[in-house]
């Protein structure tokens, strides 16, 4: 296996990452949900507001990601201003899902967490088919390199209720910054 820092992903990568996604994403997630041609241009607009993209391959197959960058809040709004006919479907055929998402995102209170982070984690999955090759702690692993060698405080937010994921954050050196909405938000920082 090989993992790379990439500066951006061709077309084939992004539906790659994409069928990651589909596959492997926690299915109670809005995004698990996408079309894959949405989830294609949800990771076409995260990587080009990524600062990083590491991508693992194995026989030179994608077989895991994660992108970090320092300004992710325009993704969606990106996404549906730019694809407004697949979104508009995706909304129509999945009217209790997208309402509730855009009810809890009007009438929640927003958390406003004093983050020790500088730089934020969106995103990272393995194909569980390889599972065995423990794509994650490989790619934590590099995510590390990266921080000592740019001075990063690595932020991410996973729900609470997730907790192989929270276990493996914190097996892996990140601490619990706060809570809100049944989301954790954790930072790993470069010390």
């Amino acid at each position: 296996m090989e993992i790379k820092l990439v500066q951006q992903l061709d077309e084939e990568s992004l539906w790659r990452v994409a069928e990651i996604h589909k596959l492997n994403y926690p299915h109670d997630h809005l995004t698990s949900n996408f079309t894959l041609p949405l989830l294609a241009e949800y990771y076409r607009n995260i990587a080009e507001l990524s600062d990083y993209i590491v991508v693992a391959y194995f026989e030179n197959k994608i077989v895991g990601f994660a992108f970090l960058g320092r300004s992710f809040a325009s993704v969606l709004s990106r996404l549906i201003l730019n694809n407004k006919y697949m979104s508009l479907s995706f909304f129509l055929q999945k009217p209790l899902l997208t309402s509730g998402f855009i009810f809890s995102k009007v009438f929640s209170k927003t958390y406003n967490l004093d983050s020790d982070s500088n730089i934020r984690l969106i995103s990272i999955t393995t194909d569980k088919e390889f599972s065995k090759l423990r794509i994650g702690t490989s790619i934590v692993n590099k995510l590390a390199d990266l921080q000592s060698e740019y001075q990063l405080n690595i932020g991410l937010s996973v729900k609470a209720s997730n907790f192989k994921a929270v276990n493996f954050y914190i097996k892996n050196g990140y601490i619990v910054e706060g809570y809100s909405k049944g989301k954790l938000f954790m930072v790993k920082t470069n010390a």
